[in-house]
Formats: C-alpha cells, sequence, structure tokens
C-alpha cells in the first residue's frame, strides 16, 4: 500500500463478481470508504421500477426473517452424531414472533413466495432467477421476467402488510375528466 493513500474495504471477489453492476461506493458512519454490494430492492427503488411502499414491504419481510433467525440456519453438517431428532435450541419470543410474522406473509403471497425467498431474502442476481426458473436464454429477458414476478410478489406482500390503497377515481361526467379517444 502507497503512503497516503486510504485502504478500501471491498466485499470478496466471488460477490463482487456475482453482484456484477449493483456494486456501489458507500462510506460508513465512522468515515471509512468502501464498496457494498447493493441488494435488489435498493436497486430497484433507485431506478424507480418500484415505488416506496413496496420496497417497504420487501424490507418489513427481510427484517423479520432476520429476526426470525432463519437467515442464520446455514448447512446441515452431516458429521455431527444426532442422537435423536427432539433438543433444538430454546428461541425467544421475539424470533418466534419474526417467525410466525415472516410465514404468515409469506403463506399470504402465495406462489409468488418462490421468487421473494430466491431473490429478496437469498440474494439470487435477477437474471439468474430468471434464467432458472422462466427458462430465458437472452439476459436482459430474464432480468425483466424476474423482476415482473418479483414486483407482482412485492405488490401482494404489500397488500398484505397495508391492505386496499385508496386511489382516486374520476367519474367520466366531472370536470377534470378527460375522454378516452380510440
Amino acid at each position: 500500500m502507497i503512503e497516503g493513500e486510504e485502504k478500501i474495504a471491498v466485499p470478496t471477489p466471488e460477490r463482487m463478481a456475482k453482484a456484477g453492476e449493483n456494486i456501489e461506493d458507500f462510506e460508513t458512519d465512522s468515515g471509512r470508504k468502501t464498496k457494498r454490494i447493493q441488494d435488489v430492492l435498493d436497486m430497484l427503488l433507485s431506478r424507480r421500477v418500484i415505488h416506496a411502499d413496496l420496497y417497504s414491504a420487501g424490507r418489513r419481510l427481510r427484517k423479520d426473517w432476520h429476526m426470525s433467525g432463519l437467515s442464520e440456519i446455514g448447512a446441515v453438517d452431516p458429521e455431527k452424531i444426532v442422537v435423536d431428532g427432539g433438543g433444538g435450541e430454546f428461541m425467544s419470543d421475539k424470533k418466534l414472533d419474526a417467525a410466525r410474522r415472516w410465514a404468515k406473509a409469506m403463506l399470504s403471497v402465495g406462489k409468488h413466495s418462490k421468487v421473494l425467498l430466491a431473490v429478496v431474502l437469498l440474494d439470487e442476481p435477477l437474471a439468474s432467477y430468471g434464467w432458472r426458473i422462466d427458462g430465458h436464454k437472452d439476459y436482459n429477458r430474464a432480468k425483466l421476467a424476474a423482476t415482473t414476478r418479483l414486483k407482482a410478489a412485492l405488490e401482494e406482500l404489500d397488500y398484505r402488510y397495508h391492505g386496499v390503497k385508496e386511489t382516486k377515481e374520476t367519474h367520466w361526467r366531472a370536470t377534470d375528466a378527460k375522454p378516452i379517444l380510440r
């Protein structure tokens, strides 16, 4: 390292390669400069593909998932000796409540829960999900298909969390209504 040059902490090369274009410069609270991998919700919100309500619904699902401890489960160790199937670890009430909220939210979105799990919670890239699920060969089509699925899932999740939104409907005879010409 050259004297006077700042050391920048970066994610591992594997994570950087997986993130592709979703890497951004970031300054921590302590003033340290680093690079961070932008998650899919941040990316879609910054590109105005989703709005703030969908973003907050996705964040809420992710928060419950982390609070429940489900993100920490990891892989099964086949070397570990298993005496019986019981004796699980103690879970606090907060973890159990978060797990209950997460499970209800995932059940309420139904078939859309797969995209939420893969893309939002497990950080699978959109194009990779589109290739795997929809079978698209083209990068842009795969990404568009996955984005469309994710947006529909976030709308269902938003409905689950926030209910029906009030929209302004205009009657065709209203003074500010505009005719539709076909």
